[in-house]
């Protein structure tokens, strides 16, 4: 509520979740191994993934960034997910421009 009363509302909630079948994920697994039986992997791949699509957004694919918060959660499974607010300033966009880029 703080962030909403300084920055204004937030203009894109993103929701970005772990696929257990990304080939950096799979390629690290022992056979008979899941992706959930290694956490340590899991965790560390997501972690970059995330940093990735954060670095992206402050670089202003959407237009100017003005501020965002990020909460990451743990499914039943063990793989992580991870919920954004952004705050962007200046033009707005359409969902169906917002869709090109997330998917």
């Amino acid at each position: 509520m703080a962030i909403v009363r300084k920055f204004g509302k937030p203009t894109l909630f993103v929701t970005f979740t772990c696929n257990p079948q990304w080939n950096e994920i799979v390629s690290e697994l022992e056979p008979g191994q899941t992706a959930s039986d290694r956490p340590d992997i899991t965790a560390r791949v997501f972690h970059l993934k995330q940093r990735q699509m954060l670095d992206d957004i402050k670089s202003g694919i959407f237009g100017n960034l003005t501020a965002h918060v990020n909460t990451i959660e743990f499914q039943k499974r063990g793989l992580p997910h991870c919920h954004f607010l952004f705050i962007l300033g200046g033009e707005q966009h359409t969902w169906e421009e917002v869709d090109k880029v997330i998917s």
